[in-house]
């Protein structure tokens, strides 16, 4: 019942170990992106003018009369300060600062006003290319809007205050001509009147003055004031531009933007890059995996360097190949040997095949189908003047008549021959199946290279006349697409497809080298001290079976093992160290 669910977190993990490798490889990108990036926001913060902050701190002091401890009066007291915040910032109160400052004009954005939680203080912000003026700006802020809050709040009395006084004025002004009658006149009766008037003036007097003094005390007691708590100073650092702030955020967003595109482009792209996805999604075996290799002198690596890893990695593939022909109906006495695309390396593995089955005591014949653009005699140094196609011309002269002998013991070759006008048609004749089974007859496995597939039909003509057919791949270089409809189309045919060789990998240097790392071939045989004295004995090992190769040929006929996968053992070694090398190879072997 685990089993799904490891298998997920199997899958989840490789792909995670996938991209994070697909992010190591392409890691000089991200690298560029981000110093470009970085160097940009510095260069362009350094070129912006910097921008100063100056802050002051106000209070919002409530009137005497709301000053109680109830949730409705601090409530109050936090609208208050939520109102006076926004209207410090109103246009009104920044034309008069700039009035006052002898200003042109202040931008509201340079302008904010924070309310700090749960308190009646205010901080007011300025800002400004200039320490000094974003200072004053802030100070005079404070100034004018606690003339404007103190205005608006008078002009709630003011009505009243001016309708008493004016009253008040007038009771003065009768009061004043009613004594100036009374000492004027001398009749009893006007002076009584008078008095009586001066006692009615001077009680509606009291009255007025009464009105006024509650006036007078409501104001003040409903009256809130502005206090400055702390003045701004002229800045020393700027606010803006943060340069270290800058730089590491584009450094940040380059950096993810640079891994998005790899990431998606990677996506995007139906390259062949592991054997996984060949096996998932062609539904082939992964046969053979061949690093990528220099060989500057043309001659095989297999012949040159036959202890070297990429001869051990060709000699995996024969073994692989050997199973993987097993459970066919018919034993397998011949394949085909091609790939989707040109370029891919199916000669020189075509070849190199060859060698290491000649190696393992078998008749091999090299046959190059290849009738548009023949390579096989360039990598075996033999003569292409008569071939495969000299053969249709004139059936007459037999198959003797196109066979070379090579350098190397066990191999025998086909060339092409000169090229003809009709090569698929040619190819696919009778007469070429007759030409097949007759050299089965004689050659214990039979190797022959034809044109991509997807280029010419010519592979495709061949299938009924050979047990198989090999692909070469050549990962990082073709599509899966043009590789599906390959497949697709040999499926069709009811080609027998024996599985895939991954060609030219550079495990070191390839963004999917990753993958195959369990491919990797034990490189001890080609050591400095030891790649000398093996190169020299495998030259002296292929002189011996040259001189050999046709009593060896004879007696491996009389023993009946001419299909054995066994090696024959170096008798040149004679140290123990190089016995024990010795030992330690034919383990490795595939025997």
């Amino acid at each position: 019942m685990q089993a799904p669910f490891q298998e997920d977190q199997n899958a989840q993990s490789f792909d995670l170990v996938k991209y994070l490798v697909l992010l190591w490889h392409w890691a000089w990108l991200i690298i560029l992106a981000i110093v470009v990036a970085a160097a940009g926001a510095y260069l362009i913060s350094k070129l912006v003018p910097p921008v100063y902050q100056a802050k002051t701190t106000i209070l919002v002091d409530m009137a005497p009369s709301n000053k109680s401890l109830d949730y409705s009066t601090l409530m109050l007291s936090s609208q208050l300060t939520q109102t006076y915040s926004q209207m410090v910032t109103k246009t009104p109160i920044l034309n008069e600062v700039a009035a006052r400052l002898g200003l042109e004009k202040l931008d509201p954005k340079t302008i904010s006003a924070k309310p700090v939680t749960n308190t009646q203080l205010i901080n007011i912000f300025a800002e400004d290319t200039n320490p000094k003026l974003a200072a004053d700006i802030a100070n005079m802020l404070v100034v004018v809007f606690a003339d404007v809050v103190r205005s608006m709040q008078e002009t709630r009395f003011s009505a009243s205050e001016l309708s008493l006084q004016t009253q008040m004025k007038d009771i003065e002004n009768k009061i004043k001509l009613a004594n100036a009658q009374l000492s004027d006149t001398m009749n009893i009766t006007d002076k009584n009147r008078l008095e009586t008037m001066i006692a009615n003036y001077s009680q509606t007097y009291a009255g007025l003055l009464q009105s006024y003094e509650q006036v007078r005390l409501a104001k003040a007691e409903t009256l809130s004031s502005i206090v400055l708590i702390e003045p701004a100073d002229a800045p020393l650092d700027p606010v803006r531009p943060r340069t270290l702030m800058n730089v590491a955020i584009a450094g940040l967003v380059s950096a993810i933007l640079a891994a998005g595109l790899i990431i998606g482009f990677d996506l995007l792209n139906d390259i062949v890059k592991t054997p996984e996805e060949i096996t998932k999604k062609l539904g082939l075996p992964v046969l053979g995996v061949i690093p990528h290799y220099k060989n500057n002198n043309g001659t095989p690596i297999a012949e040159s360097q036959p202890l070297s890893p990429i001869t051990e990695a060709f000699r995996n593939l024969r073994t692989n190949i050997k199973y993987a022909g097993a459970g066919l109906e018919v034993p397998l006495h011949s394949f085909i040997v091609t790939s989707a695309m040109e370029g891919e390396g199916k000669t020189d593995v075509l070849v190199n095949l060859g060698i290491v089955l000649a190696q393992n005591r078998l008749r091999v014949l090299l046959m190059d189908a290849d009738l548009r653009r023949p390579a096989l005699h360039r990598r075996l140094g033999v003569d292409n003047m008569v071939g495969l196609s000299q053969v249709f011309v004139h059936p007459e002269l037999g198959m003797h008549f196109s066979l070379q002998l090579t350098r190397i013991p066990g191999i025998t070759v086909v060339t092409a021959g000169e090229s003809p006008p009709n090569p698929s048609e040619l190819l696919g004749s009778q007469l070429m199946g007759s030409i097949l089974e007759e050299l089965k007859q004689k050659y214990d496995i039979l190797l022959i290279d034809t044109p991509p597939a997807l280029a010419v039909t010519d592979a495709a003509v061949i299938l009924p006349y050979v047990e198989g057919i090999l692909l070469v791949i050549k990962p990082g270089s073709t599509g899966m697409a043009p590789l599906q409809r390959m497949i697709n189309q040999f499926r069709q045919l009811n080609a027998n497809l024996l599985g895939v060789v991954l060609n030219d990998i550079n495990i070191r240097h390839s963004s999917y080298g990753y993958y195959y790392k369990h491919y990797k071939y034990f490189n001890g045989y080609s050591s400095k001290n030891g790649s000398k004295k093996t190169s020299k004995k495998g030259s002296a090992r292929l002189d011996q079976d040259k001189k050999n190769g046709s009593s060896s040929s004879d007696q491996t006929k009389n023993n009946g093992t001419s299909r054995s996968n066994q090696m024959v053992p170096n008798k040149g070694l004679k140290s123990p160290l190089q016995r024990m090398i010795q030992s330690l190879f034919l383990i490795f072997k595939d025997i």
